[in-house]
């Protein structure tokens, strides 16, 4: 059986590695020294990042509604008590 919270919480580190990965990108992007040049393969992998953190936000919704799913279920099912 899945832990449904610790991957939630896996996936909540990953996010905020991937948010500080676009921000040095972007950073890297924005200095004066790549003025000028040729940025297509820092743009290209700024776009990757931010793929990967639109991913990585659904695949921490779809946690959070599997672990609200279950929770209903087992407050139906009566093994919860209601706050």
């Amino acid at each position: 059986m899945l832990d449904f919270n610790a991957e939630l919480e896996s996936a909540k580190i990953r996010i905020s590695e991937i948010q500080k990965s676009i921000v040095r990108q972007m950073r890297v992007l924005q200095q004066p020294s790549c003025r000028g040049k040729d940025m297509t393969l820092g743009e290209r992998m700024l776009d990757v990042r931010r793929h990967d953190l639109q991913r990585m936000t659904a695949h921490a919704g779809l946690i959070e509604s599997r672990i609200a799913t279950r929770s209903q279920l087992e407050l139906q099912n009566g093994r919860l008590k209601r706050p």
